[in-house]
């Protein structure tokens, strides 16, 4: 009877400290599937901001070739102006 009582103890410990192991491990296992869902959250979200950038460089070179060509007519029209005006 006495050593069958340490034996008991000693088997209550160990499952004690497997369920504290085995939370433990479940504890982890929801962490990590949590940083992998925001993980692929910022990834996608980082896909998404890479496509916006691209358009918005895109949009940014039209509008500077037809700020160019804007430019460029809107010279010739007052160089056309002064020349007549110096006709006048």
């Amino acid at each position: 009877m006495i050593l069958i009582m340490p034996l008991r103890l000693l088997n209550i410990a160990m499952t004690l400290s497997e369920n504290k192991t085995s939370s433990e491990l479940d504890d982890l296992e929801a962490k990590l599937d949590l940083l992998i869902e925001q993980y692929s959250q910022v990834k996608n979200e980082n896909i998404s901001l890479k496509s916006n950038q691209d358009t918005l460089i895109k949009e940014k070179i039209e509008l500077q070739e037809k700020n160019t060509i804007v430019k460029a007519r809107l010279e010739e029209m007052i160089a056309r102006l002064k020349t007549m005006e110096q006709q006048q």
